[in-house]
């Protein structure tokens, strides 16, 4: 919480547990999906949250506070409605856009090289659903596609080897998507599996 605003300004996921640099003690690591600039952003205010899940004492100690029952999912509905501009039980919020913001990354290079040997074998189809730009949206579509790492290069870590026609596989944005939602990337023959479950 902190100082005034006082209320949540982003979420994300712990990819590291406790851990000391030999100056602070209890460290953590978290891989931000969502990060509000709180001098420039509306963020989810205590009010909201004392409003809409009054039984959570939300001024956490500095050791932290422990959800019980239901209130993480809850909490994570809320926050989800409210990044995303959806009404979740309050009135007259302005909401900004269009910050400029400096966002530092680190880039697993990819070589064209290889995308190319890819497609060369695989064609335009995506593997997983065998959506092919072309055909749905014409000229525009033609030659467009996602190649997808059956190994992810961010687990990997470091450079390797690729075998285009073995370690790549064409798709389309909506499969590449979905092969890589959550922490534990899926593998192509489990969304393939997926995909045919919901045909039946």
């Amino acid at each position: 919480m902190g100082a005034e605003p006082k209320g949540i300004v982003g979420s994300g996921e712990v990819t590291r547990s406790t851990y000391s640099d030999g100056v602070d003690e209890n460290l953590i690591r978290v891989k931000f999906d969502i990060l509000l600039d709180y001098n420039n952003e509306r963020i989810l205010e205590a009010e909201t949250l004392f409003d809409e899940i009054p039984e959570m004492k939300w001024y956490a100690q500095a050791s932290g506070t422990i959800m019980k029952n239901d209130i993480p999912t809850r909490l994570q509905y809320l926050w989800n409605r409210y990044w995303k501009n959806e009404p979740i039980g309050f009135n007259n919020h302005i909401f900004k856009e269009g910050t400029v913001k400096t966002v530092i990354l680190n880039v697993h290079e990819r070589s064209p090289q290889t995308r190319k040997l890819c497609i060369d074998e695989h064609g335009y189809n995506c593997k997983i659903c065998s959506f092919n730009f072309e055909k749905t949206y014409g000229v525009k579509g033609k030659d467009y596609i996602h190649v997808h790492h059956i190994k992810s290069l961010s687990k990997i870590g470091k450079k390797h080897t690729v075998v285009p026609i073995n370690d790549l596989i064409p798709v389309c944005p909506n499969c590449h998507a979905m092969l890589h939602l959550g922490s534990k990337p899926l593998k192509p023959k489990e969304l393939i599996e997926i995909i045919e479950k919901r045909k039946n």
